[in-house]
C-alpha cells in the first residue's frame, strides 16, 4: 500500500507530500486541480518514462519518492538482486530521479533499479483505475 507520497519540482509541482491512510483512496477535484499532474509523477515510481520536459524548473532535478508497506503482498520478483533486497522487508521506497540533462535514474531503498524492473515490481504495487486506464482486473496474471 502507498503511504507516503513526496514530490518535488514536477510538472506545476514545486513541493508536495502526501500521507495516505489504509484503506480505498479516491483522488478527486475539479478540472486543473492537479490530479493527472500527481498520477502522472506516481507513474515514474511505477517505471513509465522519464522527460525532461516534466520538470517545473529546467535547471533543478526532479525527485519523486514514494514509501509503500509491502507486509501482504505476494510479489513475484524475477531479478534475484531485487528479490534478495525485498527478501526481508515490509516495507520499501521507491525514488526517482530526473535530471536536468534528462537522464533518469531509479533506486528502491537506496538501491539502484532499472527501469523494467521497476515496471514490473510497479506493476504489482498500485493498480490506477482512471478514465483512460485499463483496470489489472482483465490482467490473467492479476493476482491480488
Amino acid at each position: 500500500m502507498l503511504q507516503r507520497l513526496e514530490i518535488q519540482n514536477f510538472a506545476l509541482i514545486e513541493n508536495l507530500e502526501i500521507n495516505f491512510r489504509s484503506g480505498f483512496t479516491t483522488i478527486t477535484g475539479e478540472t486543473g486541480s492537479g490530479k493527472s499532474v500527481m498520477l502522472s509523477a506516481l507513474g515514474l515510481l511505477l517505471g513509465k518514462r522519464a522527460d525532461s520536459k516534466s520538470l517545473k524548473n529546467s535547471e533543478v532535478k526532479c525527485v519523486v519518492e514514494g514509501e509503500f508497506s509491502i507486509s501482504n503482498y505476494q510479489l513475484v520478483i524475477n531479478n534475484e538482486v531485487l528479490k534478495e533486497l525485498l527478501s526481508e522487508e515490509d516495507h520499501l521506497i521507491i525514488r526517482r530521479v530526473i535530471l536536468p540533462s534528462g537522464k533518469s535514474r531509479a533506486y528502491v531503498n537506496e538501491e539502484p533499479i532499472n527501469r523494467q524492473d521497476l515496471k514490473m515490481l510497479g506493476a504489482q504495487l498500485v493498480d490506477i483505475h482512471s478514465q483512460h486506464e485499463n483496470m489489472l482486473v482483465r490482467d490473467v496474471n492479476f493476482t491480488r
